[in-house]
């Protein structure tokens, strides 16, 4: 990661207004290198985004993601999704400015109050972990954990 932001521009929406083709046409012209613009539907919200730093993205079009999460909620309404190889890639290309969306940790909002916003808490998630060895951690018995959740759910009922 570079560590550098690109540029946003903000203006007023909708789409198809002389603010939204202008706008949308100037960092291509000044920064072709991955500028983006965002169009804001009310002028106060506006002002307070851009003086507290930030420009917030009504459409979000890009949304980052580590390909194995992509099950864990809908991402339909993202056009465009971006592999990265963990959430921890994910979250640095938030805070560079890479893309608009991601599907990272929460903390990364918590620990930038205000510069993000967070559409949807998926909440945790039971992920299956193989570590590979060299030497055998038992004979050939089975290696199991006898009390894992998942082992009392397929247990028969006493009583």
């Amino acid at each position: 990661m570079s560590g550098r932001s690109s540029p946003r521009f903000a203006t007023l929406g909708p789409d198809g207004t002389d603010h939204d083709l202008v706008t949308l046409s100037y960092p291509a012209f000044s920064h072709p290198d991955g500028a983006a613009a965002t169009l804001i539907d009310d002028f106060s919200e506006g002002l307070a985004t851009m003086a507290g730093g930030r420009a917030e993205i009504a459409r979000p079009r890009t949304l980052a993601l580590q390909p194995a999460t992509s099950g864990y909620a809908d991402i339909s309404a993202w056009p465009e999704h971006v592999p990265a190889s963990s959430i921890v890639r994910v979250a640095e290309g938030l805070l560079d400015g890479a893309w608009d969306s991601g599907l990272t940790a929460i903390e990364l909002a918590e620990q930038n109050p205000g510069k993000f916003r967070i559409d949807a808490v998926i909440g945790t998630v039971d992920d299956p972990w193989l570590v590979y060895g060299r030497k055998r951690v038992a004979g050939a018995g089975l290696v199991a954990w006898p009390e894992s959740p998942s082992s009392r759910l397929f247990r028969p009922s006493c009583g």
